[in-house]
C-alpha cells in the first residue's frame, strides 16, 4: 500500500517543485500569504478595538457586520466588473484598493 501512495504523489511532488521553480509563482504566493494574513488579522484588531473603547460583544458583533454587509453586497457588481478587465489588472488592483482600505 505504501508503495502505490509513493507513485502517486511521486508525480505530483515534481509538478510542484516544478512550479514553485517560477519566480512569478513564487511572488505571487508571497503577496497572497501577506494579504491573507492581514485580512486575516482585521476582525481580531476591530473587535480589540471595539473593546478598548469601552465596547461588548454586541458592539463588537455590529462592527463586523458593517464591515461584511458592504463586501457582501459589492460582490455582484466586483465579479462582473472582473469578468471584463484583464485577469492581472484585477488582482493587483483589489489588492491595492483592499490595503488602503485596511491602512486607513
Amino acid at each position: 500500500m505504501d508503495d502505490l501512495a509513493t507513485d502517486i504523489a511521486r508525480p505530483h511532488a515534481a509538478a510542484r517543485r516544478e512550479v514553485l521553480a517560477n519566480r512569478r509563482v513564487r511572488r505571487f504566493l508571497a503577496g497572497y500569504a501577506a494579504t491573507m494574513a492581514g485580512t486575516a488579522m482585521t476582525p481580531v484588531a476591530l473587535a480589540f478595538a471595539v473593546l478598548h473603547k469601552g465596547g461588548d460583544a454586541g458592539d463588537i458583533g455590529l462592527v463586523l457586520m458593517a464591515e461584511a454587509v458592504p463586501l457582501v453586497a459589492l460582490l455582484l457588481v466586483g465579479g462582473v466588473i472582473a469578468d471584463r478587465l484583464p485577469r492581472q489588472a484585477v488582482l493587483v488592483g483589489a489588492d491595492l484598493v483592499r490595503s488602503a482600505r485596511r491602512s486607513a
